[in-house]
């Protein structure tokens, strides 16, 4: 410290500088003591690291106050700084995650949410006779995918939603499913019997009203004019699907399902199949027109066309390729066609088709109550189950 500014401390202290003066003294000695508070700080700071208290001015009453201000000050300012360190890191992460998510599931063609939606619809398909699925999904933060829809039955010529679906997807890993079912009972799906089994019976079903097979028929019998229904076949023996095509031809019914024998016993384990239509995938689609139309200055929006296969009512060939396109399909995503429905056991199943080829053995079908009635007389259908039933919804064929 000067001699000059100890004498101007002096002054001050004895009140002989002028107010102009006096106003720069003061404002030093304000700069002075925020010099000291810092140092203080400072000072605090390295005895507590070096595990040593901080020395108090004992004849300065307000030391200890203004110590305490000035750490809480610094503890605020570190809650503060960390707070925005973590939320700057949320964002980031939230935004990187983003980014991949969009890229990982909405890239190639089909990109892999249309392609893995594909083989949950699939899975279904195969899996359910008489079942379908409306399925939509939306991409979300964080590697996931949801899928949400509709499953659906076909009763007369009405499309019956008989439960929701909804599945999440963690990248290419199924994470949860939920099925939530309208109807009172999940659909049974052990209702075909192979025909080396039905054989047995096949005599009962016309012999005896009290017998197993005929039960069911007489459910039918009773049910009233004017309904529709859904009935699951079993038949005498295996078919081809050219031989049960045309078994319905000029029948006011519709087939809706295919049972499949792959050569296991279809009493212990869940029959596989495909739809009448069938299940067409990304590449069996042809695009047959596209409109642009321009949004704005650099915007638009384009529109396509595309069309299936035309497939005759007969036509068995197409169907059993589209089948086993299906089932190779599930093969390569077994991991998600197994989680959608339970253990497929796809690799034994493709190995029997491939070498002993498509027999049909069971067909869902629906129509007016009393045309199913009259297969009862028909000698290839072996049993029959009842499904669901509903009031008149029919355009006869």
């Amino acid at each position: 410290m000067s001699e000059r500014f100890k004498q101007q401390l002096k002054d001050y202290a004895e009140g002989k500088l002028s107010a102009e003066e006096k106003a720069e003294m003061e404002k030093e000695l304000e700069k002075m003591e925020a010099y000291q508070a810092y140092l203080d700080e400072v000072m605090g700071e390295e005895n507590r690291v070096a595990g040593q208290e901080p020395q108090q001015d004992e004849s300065d009453p307000h030391a200890a106050k203004r110590e305490r201000r000035i750490i809480q000050k610094g503890k605020w300012r570190a809650r503060i700084s960390n707070a925005f360190t973590v939320l700057a890191i949320f964002i980031i992460f939230s935004i990187v995650s983003s980014l991949i998510t969009a890229l990982y599931f909405g890239t190639g063609s089909p990109n892999r949410a249309e392609l893995y939606r594909d083989v949950i619809r699939s899975a279904v398909a195969v899996s359910q006779p008489n079942v379908s699925l409306n399925l939509s999904f939306n991409t979300n933060a964080y590697y996931n995918v949801d899928f949400k829809g509709q499953l659906n039955k076909q009763i007369g010529d009405a499309r019956i939603n008989i439960g929701d679906f909804s599945m999440n997807m963690f990248l290419g890993l199924p994470r949860s499913k939920d099925v939530v079912w309208r109807t009172e009972t999940e659909p049974q799906r052990f209702v075909f019997v192979d025909p080396n089994r039905t054989k047995l019976y096949q005599g009962e079903k016309k012999k005896s009203a009290e017998s197993g097979f005929a039960g069911e028929w007489v459910t039918l019998d009773k049910l009233p004019e004017g309904t529709v229904a859904e009935a699951f076949l079993s038949l005498d023996r295996f078919y081809s699907t050219e031989e049960l095509l045309k078994m319905f031809d000029g029948k006011n019914m519709s087939p809706e399902w295919f049972a499949v024998y792959t050569g296991d016993d279809s009493g212990t384990m869940s029959p596989i199949g495909f739809p009448y239509y069938p299940m067409w995938h990304h590449d069996d689609w042809t695009m047959t027109g596209q409109t642009v139309e321009k949004r704005g200055l650099f915007g638009k929006t384009v529109s396509r066309g595309y069309s299936a296969p035309p497939v005759d009512s007969l036509d068995g060939k197409i169907r059993n390729e589209n089948f086993m396109k299906t089932l190779y399909l599930l093969q390569k995503y077994k991991r998600i066609a197994n989680y959608v429905a339970f253990d497929l056991n796809l690799d034994a199943r493709i190995s029997y088709l491939e070498e002993n080829g498509i027999q049909l053995y069971g067909v869902a079908v629906t129509g007016p109550t009393k045309e199913l009635l009259k297969l009862r007389d028909e000698n290839w259908i072996a049993s029959i189950q009842l499904g669901e039933v509903r009031l008149w919804n029919w355009n006869d064929r």
